[in-house]
């Protein structure tokens, strides 16, 4: 894939083409073969993922029956993420901040650019709103409070997520966009925040994706997939 901004690219084939994406980076920065499982197929797929990718085609990709699709049974379960859905999607409705932020712009946009020692980078924000030079992802959450979210962001590679997708804005555009998160919590009463990213968070994610484009290289390039270090680890911080 050459460098640009793609709109209508079929999830499939964004995660298909090589580069190096939020996820990636979360991996190899814990060790290169924490990666290679990641791409071997080897982590599972839980439910709360499977719930969050169903939300997602509700939101963006005009999907309504997700829900009946995937929780079609009548039992406690099921019914529980079916009920989840319609109180999150409601409540998401009446969020005037979200609903403007994700309106009069292009959802699913993909994003790849080159890094400047070369390696492809890439990014899938839900939604990019031109006009305002925003790009916005959409989070679920046990806790949407910023003490809890903030914790829960920097575990789940969310600064890496917004540094590679501004960064690579500004490299294709010249234009610097802010990176905005609609955080919704999973349980009633679906409360919905909306948090800019702080430039600290930027420079912690854009920390980790430059500590892992030398792991990356390396791999692909070398065949190098190291696990943990084979040895005692001494004088840690406690």
């Amino acid at each position: 894939m050459k460098p640009g901004i793609y709109e209508n690219l079929d999830f499939d084939k964004y995660l298909a083409e090589p580069g190096l994406s939020k996820s990636a980076v979360t991996k190899l920065i814990i060790s290169q073969a924490h990666y290679d499982a990641y791409i071997s197929g080897e982590i599972e797929v839980t439910d709360e993922m499977k719930f969050g990718s169903a939300i997602d085609r509700c939101i963006f990709d005009g999907d309504k029956t997700p829900a009946e699709k995937l929780y079609p049974k009548d039992t406690k379960k099921d019914k529980s993420y079916r009920d989840a859905m319609v109180g999150m999607l409601a409540s998401l409705k009446r969020c005037n901040t979200a609903q403007q932020l994700l309106s009069n712009g292009s959802p699913q946009v993909s994003i790849f650019w080159e890094s400047e020692v070369g390696v492809m980078m890439k990014s899938r924000p839900d939604y990019i709103k031109k006009d305002w030079l925003i790009a916005a992802d959409f989070k679920t959450a046990a806790n949407a409070s910023w003490w809890k979210w903030r914790w829960s962001a920097r575990d789940t590679g969310a600064d890496t997520q917004a540094a590679i997708a501004v960064d690579g804005l500004f490299e294709l555009t010249g234009d610097v966009y802010d990176f905005v998160f609609i955080v919704q919590e999973k349980k009633p009463p679906y409360a919905v925040a909306v948090y800019a990213a702080p430039p600290a968070m930027l420079e912690s994610g854009r920390a980790k994706y430059r500590m892992a484009i030398p792991l990356y290289k390396e791999y692909w390039e070398d065949g190098i997939c190291r696990g943990y270090p084979d040895e005692v680890i001494e004088n840690l911080d406690w």
